[in-house]
């Protein structure tokens, strides 16, 4: 599959777990992730998927809602936002998580190939377990401009491109 460039589409939930080379008994190359300094798994699963999709492929990941926002995770978020367009739907656990035995905040993070550096995101979600079904179906996805500055991490500027709406 890799020798013909790599799946058409990738899609997963990946263990929501620190990496401690003390604790496991296998060793992650630093030369093989450029996310080794995350310390976290969902990352390192998040750089290898992209790296065996091929060119056009959307990938897309359900991983801690903090994917695009923690001061830890520059790596991975300079990662997504140089592939091309990426897609954030924020989901708390409160009222009732979205998906079943799930008691984090998640994120359903798509990232697309292409021209631009497109960021868009939906607002946070919250809803019922009768309300899944169409949940996100019901989510309006705006466009923000991104800016990076200082260690990397992605920023937002302060509002939203006058194109708001679907993305």
């Amino acid at each position: 599959m890799i020798s013909g460039g790599g799946f058409n589409v990738v899609i997963g939930n990946p263990p929501y777990v620190v990496y401690s080379k003390d604790k496991c008994s296998y060793e992650l190359l630093r030369s093989e992730y450029t996310t080794i300094d995350t310390k976290n798994l969902y990352a390192f699963v998040f750089e290898r998927s992209l790296s065996i999709a091929n060119k056009r492929a959307p990938v897309g990941l359900i991983v801690q809602l903090t994917v695009l926002s923690s001061e830890r995770l520059p790596s991975l978020q300079n990662l997504l936002l140089g592939r091309g367009d990426t897609y954030a739907a924020p989901f708390p656990r409160r009222p009732e998580s979205i998906f079943d035995g799930v008691e984090m905040p998640v994120a359903i993070v798509i990232s697309a190939p292409g021209g631009g550096d497109h960021f868009a995101t939906s607002w946070v979600a919250r809803f019922y377990t009768e309300e899944r079904p169409d949940a996100i179906f019901r989510l309006p996805f705006i466009r923000h401009n991104v800016r990076r500055v200082g260690t990397g991490k992605a920023h937002l500027r302060e509002a939203p491109d006058k194109a708001a709406g679907h993305a």
